[in-house]
């Protein structure tokens, strides 16, 4: 049996929709867990280091999601779900993939180590290539977090629930990103 024949029957059982998650950025509006995953670990590698890296070619593409745009799906479904389901699909056909576009990671490495070197907080503009195993001594699950592919485009949500992602775009985000993870680890005075 595939994975996804397994995962549909799981699905099939438990009923409510699922989002799938591609890479999250930019901050959250709530009071907790302000910061994403991949793009913090990465960074907080790259400052303590005070050098970028890529995940060798840097050829893994995965899609992205501004965490406010997210959370306008989720809120789309809870409104659909309130008024009974409907235009929401549940079930087997209960998988609402958050998506604004997609990127190379390869590519968003290289750039956060170029802004990096124009804040001063890195040495060089260079992103020298590692292999796997390397980038996972330096980040916790570094080559799954930017050495694989996770690609999913975004019908259902747009389509049904006219879910339309307006929030800035990945590449958009990676400044105040960087300025972010400098501050906690104390090596920038940017007020955030």
């Amino acid at each position: 049996m595939s994975t996804n024949s397994s995962w549909l029957r799981d699905r099939r059982r438990s009923g409510p929709p699922l989002s799938r998650l591609p890479t999250i950025h930019g901050p959250a509006r709530g009071p907790d867990n302000q910061r994403s995953i991949q793009t913090p670990r990465f960074l907080k590698a790259f400052l303590q280091a005070r050098r970028g890296f890529r995940v060798e070619k840097g050829e893994n593409i995965w899609h992205y999601v501004h965490v406010q745009g997210r959370s306008n799906l989720y809120l789309l479904l809870g409104e659909a779900a309130s008024l009974g389901g409907p235009p929401a699909t549940w079930n087997d056909q209960g998988c609402h993939l958050a998506e604004a576009g997609s990127f190379a990671w390869g590519d968003i490495l290289s750039r956060l180590t170029e802004l990096g070197h124009q804040k001063s907080v890195l040495d060089s503009p260079e992103a020298p290539v590692l292999d796997p195993d390397g980038v996972d001594k330096l980040v916790l699950r570094g080559k799954y977090l930017a050495g694989t592919n996770s690609r999913g485009i975004s019908l259902r949500g747009k389509k049904i629930l006219r879910w339309q992602p307006k929030m800035p775009v990945i590449e958009d985000s990676l400044s105040d990103a960087i300025d972010v993870e400098a501050h906690l680890l104390g090596l920038s005075s940017v007020r955030l």
